[in-house]
């Protein structure tokens, strides 16, 4: 006959197996973004409450504190089994659970949760609850309802399910995988062998043997996350070597969801520095860029985001356009099977815009940034062929600043590059898009009028002239005052394909008449528009 309260040693027991569980569950929490390790948190919270909500229940000795406790046991059973399998589920395809079904398990375990609550006021639970003193201390004795056998079978079923998930991980597995995968499938099987010891009445009625079971459960967890690394998917190494890299890291599973993702790449797609396992699908990612590489399974693709869109961390505000090259590569299982794929994201930015900025300096005076004489001769030589072969009339304009050496000579050759900066400024300011200007030499500059059939060539002249001579370059407190002269001519119409060698001379032919007629504009007092015979 039962008398006092259930054994020290038992309680302390229970309430230690409560504490490791906490501590695992704690653990497993700071790793989440793991695949799995949210799961497993949560399991281990529910096996936790399990065990003090079992420990407390031996403290009773009346109906109602007992009962108090076991509806906890049942909220603690409502946490764990959904928890379980999504657990096996996420270790076993890398997928998380399907919502409907996570979501039919946590109602259904808290209907049984409910019921217990409840119990007083109905059969469907507990036949006849009432305190049994049959055993060494007392505890609660009733008949099973059909409730109670239902939801037994629930929890049985849900439990193998998720064993029977690890063990086809174990044998799809090898070397520390596979050990890996044994050990967290035996250590869900205490549970079950448990729940079948006492349905059988192999164990006696006044024993749950559950909270330690789930206790030894939690150790051979425990074993697996620190000793085997099984939660430890991606070692600590990693953090020190894959985070510290420059270059983006992702891993994503075979539907694209990420997996893992080092600090490079979130901060390269604007991903948030805390980020889950499935909270993000590469195929959404840099509108869509990679979905080509996640159906090829490999390959590399060039991505391009606008400025702003994928800037965070110690790249928030840039607002460059930035540019990677996203390399895949195929995740496989021991058999071949591909399970995932890796992507090395390189950020190219500063790379292109090196590249861009010195093509730019090949091809552009440094001064005005207009096109240089070596650039500007090789479009307009491409224009003059362009005509040949679809008629149409150019025309050439040499244009020199009068009496620049003067300014130079007074004021300063600094003095001398705000005039001929500010000459620039007119000359594109004047002339049409589609028309090239270059400078062509010190305070010259060559302006080609690529459709000249739309506009009087010396009438264009004469307005860029009005222009500058308007200009007021500020100085030193003056304003300077320039003037330019100007000289017109038009290219020779060629008809059908011409070779290299026939352009560079009608070019070169053009120049010598344009020079002619501003070495005309100059004798003539300068300050006009010259046109070529």
């Amino acid at each position: 006959m039962a008398s006092g309260t259930a054994p020290p040693l038992l309680v302390i027991a229970l309430v230690l197996a409560g504490s490791t569980s906490l501590f695992l569950a704690a653990t497993a929490w700071a790793r989440r973004r793991v695949p799995g390790a949210r799961e497993l948190a949560v399991l281990l919270v529910g096996s936790a409450l399990y065990s003090l909500a079992y420990a407390f229940e031996l403290l009773r000795s009346d109906l109602d504190g007992i009962l108090a406790f076991v509806s906890l046991v049942y909220l603690a059973l409502a946490i764990m089994i959904p928890a379980f399998l999504a657990f096996a589920w996420w270790i076993t395809t890398g997928k998380g659970l399907p919502v409907p079904l996570l979501a039919a398990l946590v109602a259904w375990g808290l209907l049984a949760f409910a019921a217990v609550l409840t119990v007083r006021s109905h059969s469907f639970f507990y036949l006849n609850p009432r305190v049994s003193t049959d055993g060494p201390y007392p505890v609660i004795g009733f008949g099973r309802g059909p409730l109670y056998l239902v939801n037994f079978a629930m929890i049985e079923l849900v439990a193998i399910a998720g064993a029977v998930l690890l063990a086809i991980r174990a044998s799809r597995s090898v070397g520390r995988q596979r050990l890996q995968s044994i050990v967290i499938a035996l250590g869900g099987s205490f549970p079950i062998a448990a729940g079948l010891g006492r349905l059988t009445g192999l164990v006696p009625e006044w024993f749950d043997p559950a909270p330690l079971s789930f206790a030894a459960t939690g150790a051979f967890t425990a074993f697996g996350m620190f000793r085997l690394g099984l939660v430890e998917i991606v070692p600590a190494a990693r953090e020190l070597a894959i985070d510290a890299l420059r270059d983006g890291f992702v891993v994503t599973d075979t539907h694209g969801a990420v997996v893992d993702a080092n600090r490079a790449a979130r901060s390269l797609l604007g991903w948030p520095e805390e980020l889950g396992a499935g909270e993000r699908n590469l195929g959404s990612a840099a509108g869509g860029a990679f979905v080509g590489l996640l159906a090829e399974g490999a390959g590399k693709v060039e991505v391009r985001l606008a400025g702003g869109e994928a800037a965070t961390g110690e790249d928030a505000g840039d607002a460059r356009e930035r540019h990677i090259r996203a390399n895949a590569y195929p995740i496989l299982s021991p058999r071949g099977d591909v399970r995932g794929l890796s992507l090395l994201l390189v950020d190219q930015t500063e790379t292109v815009e090196l590249l861009e900025r010195l093509k730019e300096l090949a091809d552009k005076d440094g001064l005005t940034g207009l096109l240089n004489r070596r650039r500007f001769l090789e479009l307009a030589s491409r224009e003059i062929a362009l005509a040949a072969r679809t008629p149409r009339p150019m025309a050439l304009i040499l244009v020199d600043v009068d009496r620049f050496k003067r300014v130079n000579d007074r004021h300063g050759h600094e003095a001398g590059d705000a005039v001929l900066a500010e000459l620039s400024r007119r000359l594109v300011a004047t002339f049409r898009n589609v028309d090239l200007v270059g400078r062509y030499g010190g305070e010259e500059f060559v302006v080609l009028l690529t459709a000249a059939e739309s506009v009087d060539v010396e009438l264009a002249a004469e307005r860029a002239r009005r222009a500058v001579e308007a200009a007021s370059v500020p100085w030193n407190g003056l304003e300077l005052r320039i003037t330019a002269s100007f000289g017109c001519a038009r290219v020779s119409e060629e008809r059908g394909r011409v070779d290299s060698a026939r352009v560079a001379e009608i070019l070169a032919e053009t120049l010598r008449r344009a020079d002619a007629a501003l070495y005309r504009a100059k004798e003539a007092g300068r300050n006009r528009v010259e046109t070529a015979g």
